[in-house]
């Protein structure tokens, strides 16, 4: 079997998570995971302080796992990724790649020479007439922010083989071109990002400020539970309406 020569690494705002895999003759085979809780803050930190321990915090949750590579694969927050799905006159790969900056101009909240841009073609037809359109995948994310990210890497001693968005990973990992259209929702701590993909394909994102801390304080309020106690609960028993008389279910219910 053949270990991959990078692994995965997602930095969340509560945790750190790491997977490693290998191939053999039957697929994907899991060679190594692990997660530990994030300091304070997380990647929000602007402190060199807190970015220092990010980086040790990072480099001793991929020692604990014992994976051997230093590359890696990292996932970026979507809250602070722009994904939109835009219209444009048909155009081969050549000219999108010529043209992809100016059109992302009209729809970024920032001045492009700002952000890293990524694209991916939805939709072309194969037959073109003068009105026909087709479909392209936009994505945005910050110089500061891919800047910030690779610096903390480098401390934890690891090289970037590739940044993306989480979603785009998500998505990747759980469905493929013969999926139906598939609503997926990843629920953090501060936020829940929301993806449609269709074709395997991801289509539309969105993230909101409900999430996994939400539901903590739901149940610490109804149950009077203090935050860790609640915390534990809902690890526990999540959405399991026979447990405890269905109370921690109904705690978390809008």
């Amino acid at each position: 079997m053949a270990a991959q020569n990078f692994f995965g690494l997602d930095i969340g705002t509560s945790s750190i998570k790491v997977v490693w895999l290998g191939k053999e003759s039957q697929g994907i085979k899991l060679l190594a995971a692990n997660s530990a809780p994030s300091p304070a803050r997380g990647m929000l930190t602007e402190s060199p302080t807190d970015q220092e321990a990010l980086a040790q915090a990072i480099k001793k949750v991929q020692q604990d796992a014992k994976i051997s590579t230093n590359k890696v694969v990292s996932a970026l927050p979507e809250s602070q990724i722009f994904t939109r799905v835009i219209d444009m006159p048909v155009l081969t790969d050549k000219e999108l790649a010529s043209a992809i900056r100016w059109e992302a101009d009209q729809y970024l909240p920032v001045p492009v020479n700002e952000v890293s841009i990524a694209w991916q073609v939805l939709t072309r037809p194969e037959k073109v007439s003068p009105n026909s359109r087709m479909q392209v995948l936009l994505i945005a994310a910050p110089l500061g922010l891919v800047d910030k990210h690779i610096a903390i890497l480098s401390k934890a001693g690891l090289k970037a083989v590739s940044l993306e968005t989480e979603n785009l990973a998500i998505v990747r990992a759980l469905v493929d071109r013969n999926s139906p259209t598939s609503l997926i929702l990843s629920l953090g701590a501060f936020t829940t990002d929301i993806c449609i993909a269709k074709g395997g394909v991801l289509v539309s994102t969105r993230s909101i400020a409900t999430a996994g801390n939400s539901l903590t304080r739901s149940i610490s309020a109804e149950l009077n539970f203090e935050a860790a106690q609640a915390e534990e609960y809902k690890k526990t028993y999540g959405l399991l309406e026979d447990q405890l008389d269905g109370k921690v279910f109904a705690a978390m219910r809008p």
